[in-house]
């Protein structure tokens, strides 16, 4: 039996489009949205709050639009004290 090796490669990393939480008062809900733009698939998004996973608690919701895109949705009265964080859209595939 001959044995047939194949090489898989990626060439182009994914690229985030740039984007921003819009002004809003205290308490209201926020949408943010993060886009790939480019890249090599399958690609993998993900986004995080504080640097690690975004606590249920929160009630925040991550929705899956298509493969290159997903938004966060915070609700009404969470977004205020003491909820001040650093949110990150994160997007990797096999070229990093």
């Amino acid at each position: 039996m001959k044995l047939r090796v194949f090489v898989v490669s990626c060439s182009e990393p994914p690229r985030i489009d740039s984007f921003s939480f819009p002004r809003r008062k205290l308490y209201d809900r926020v949408s943010v949205s993060c886009v790939v733009s480019s890249g090599d698939l399958p690609i993998n998004i993900a986004w995080s709050k504080d640097g690690a996973d975004i606590p249920h608690q929160l009630r925040v919701v991550v929705q899956v639009s298509q493969d290159r895109h997903r938004s966060v949705q915070w609700p009404a009265g969470v977004i205020g004290p003491p909820c001040v964080c650093v949110c990150v859209c994160v997007c990797v595939c096999a070229c990093g």
